[in-house]
């Protein structure tokens, strides 16, 4: 029986296999084919889709979004990432949309509606070193009139030489990040301490980015997590 086993390579040994039934457990785990068991569908974040906009919401119901020009952001990597990560480690809840926006003053005035208040990052030439930040106070880039106006903050990133996203290191990319996310949080509490009207009963998170003709992807929230008391 030894030989048997061993020519088959069934390395299982029991006193008495045949009084104690083990040989049918040994039997059955040798010659009786297993399924294998499928690995879980595991969710793959996509993390170079384009961002359209991203917004947070405290608890009061204050929205402030960042509406963001194509091409600028990538959820979970390069500037977009890093803007994503400084938010939660502030623990602000975001929610990020896929897509592209346009960065037009009728689809702008759209977004202020909807929230209260405005960022909208794009990038353009201002004269300074590439990578720059810059607020746009003299509405050079992006002229809004009407009620919305003054909900609105326009930052300008300074353009390469070809007009496009300049490519920027790391360190670039953190401090960049950092003034976004920091736009972010102390508009959302400077807005927050002036009861401004709560916009969480009209959220609009579903509209699609840039009109029908470019359909928005919607991405899960992100929540920071829970600190244990």
């Amino acid at each position: 029986m030894e030989a048997a086993y061993r020519s088959r390579k069934i390395f299982y040994y029991a006193v008495e296999p045949f009084v104690d039934n083990e040989i049918a457990d040994i039997l059955d785990a040798a010659f009786r084919p297993h399924e294998t068991p499928k690995p879980r569908a595991e969710r793959v974040h996509a993390a170079s889709e384009q961002v359209a906009h991203l917004t947070t919401t405290n608890r009061n119901g204050t929205k402030v979004e960042l509406l963001v020009a194509p091409g600028l952001l990538r959820r979970g990597e390069g500037l977009g990432g890093i803007i994503r990560r400084n938010l939660l480690d502030r623990l602000m809840p975001i929610e990020m949309i896929a897509g592209e926006a346009k960065i037009d003053p009728a689809n702008i005035i759209n977004h202020a509606a909807a929230c209260d208040r405005l960022i909208v990052l794009l990038t353009g030439d201002a004269g300074h070193l590439p990578g720059s930040l810059i607020r746009d106070t003299k509405s050079e880039f992006i002229t809004i009139t009407g009620d919305t106006a003054g909900k609105v903050t326009t930052l300008v990133i300074q353009s390469g030489p070809d007009g496009n996203m300049p490519a920027l290191d790391c360190r670039t990319q953190t401090m960049l990040a950092l003034h976004v996310a920091r736009e972010i949080a102390n508009l959302l509490i400077a807005t927050a301490r002036r009861g401004a009207m709560p916009t969480a009963a009209r959220r609009d998170i579903s509209l699609p980015a840039g009109g029908e003709d470019a359909p928005a992807r919607r991405f899960h929230r992100h929540f920071p997590p829970r600190i244990p008391p």
